[in-house]
């Protein structure tokens, strides 16, 4: 009986060990996966840091984020005249000293882009001088009045004696918001 019972203490204590190794391999495991997680968020540490941040400054930070854009929209202009971007460009043109400018608008249209719906103005510039002159004139177009004004299309005819620029120009507009019916108007 005495064999027995010891053979018994021997296989408990055999099942006692394997389980403790089970154990202890799974949380060897269990820990080499803890840090192969925490090397991968380690350089993201910066990044969530500067997310986490408290309500109060969520929303100044919204006020700030929505005035900036009421900005932006604001620098749409509201009517295009081609006579006023015509004079600018002639200005601009002599401010530059370029020797010879033409200008043909085309017909004002409408160009859906982002979401929104703009009018566009586009006019075909014809450009001669140095090429220092025409790359000053189309910095003066960058910085200009005029926020909304893209190039859209340049072409470059080089001489011995000067430069020819032919130039496509877009200035946006906003379209004004659709009227809504009030109960009187009816």
């Amino acid at each position: 009986m005495r064999i027995r019972s010891s053979a018994l203490l021997v296989g408990v204590m055999g099942v006692v060990l394997l389980s403790y190794a089970v154990v202890g391999v799974t949380y060897a495991m269990q820990q080499r996966n803890k840090n192969d997680i925490d090397a991968q968020l380690l350089p993201l540490r910066p990044a969530l840091s500067q997310t986490r941040s408290n309500p109060a400054e969520l929303e100044q930070r919204l006020a700030l984020a929505q005035a900036k854009l009421a900005a932006e929209q604001a620098s749409f202009p509201e009517e295009l005249s081609s006579t006023e971007l015509s004079d600018w460009l002639l200005q601009l043109a002599q401010e530059a000293q370029l020797k010879a400018l033409a200008l043909r608008a085309k017909p004002i249209s409408t160009q859906k882009t982002g979401g929104h719906t703009y009018k566009v103005l586009r006019l075909e510039v014809e450009a001669n001088g140095s090429f220092s002159q025409l790359a000053d004139f189309i910095q003066r177009l960058e910085g200009g009045k005029f926020r909304t004004l893209v190039l859209e299309r340049a072409s470059l005819a080089v001489t011995t004696e000067n430069v020819a620029a032919s130039l496509t120009l877009a200035l946006y507009a906003r379209t004004p918001p659709p009227a809504t019916e009030t109960p009187s108007s009816k």
